[in-house]
């Protein structure tokens, strides 16, 4: 998972330079669904034209939707099992 562990199995990293530099933050051995998810669907993003430029804004976008939405709803969803296979 870190980037010496990384390099010793030979492959090659493609576009993880130019994702770190639109998005304005190193990605490299940062590992988690979250940021893998909000650096996706970024990249997805700027491929809509005339958003190319703004990779930074979706992924601090996609980052706190997690946060505040997929969470939470995850958290409800689990308080709500809870409830009904305890009661």
């Amino acid at each position: 998972s870190t980037p010496e562990v990384f390099r010793t199995l030979g492959m090659s990293v493609e576009n993880l330079p130019q994702l770190s530099k639109e998005i304005g933050l190193d990605l490299e051995g940062r590992t988690g669904g979250a940021v893998t998810l909000a650096v996706g669907m970024a990249y997805i993003f700027t491929g809509i034209p005339f958003f190319s430029h703004l990779a930074s804004y979706f992924f601090q976008f996609v980052i706190m939707f997690e946060a505040v939405f997929i969470l939470t709803a995850i958290d409800a969803g689990t308080r709500v099992a809870r409830y009904l296979i305890q009661d």
